[in-house]
């Protein structure tokens, strides 16, 4: 299964952090409701 993966399993690992990363700064900064997160990814 591995070898007929798209993905390699460090490439998963680093985006599971990454999205991590990001969700709990967005989340630290005050941004809750999807509003407020729309009208930060327009800026």
């Amino acid at each position: 299964m591995r070898e007929i993966h798209k993905y390699t399993p460090k490439s998963v690992e680093k985006t599971v952090y990454l999205n991590v990363f990001l969700g709990a700064l967005i989340i630290s900064q005050g941004f809750y409701s999807k509003t407020a997160i729309q009208q930060l990814s327009e800026n």
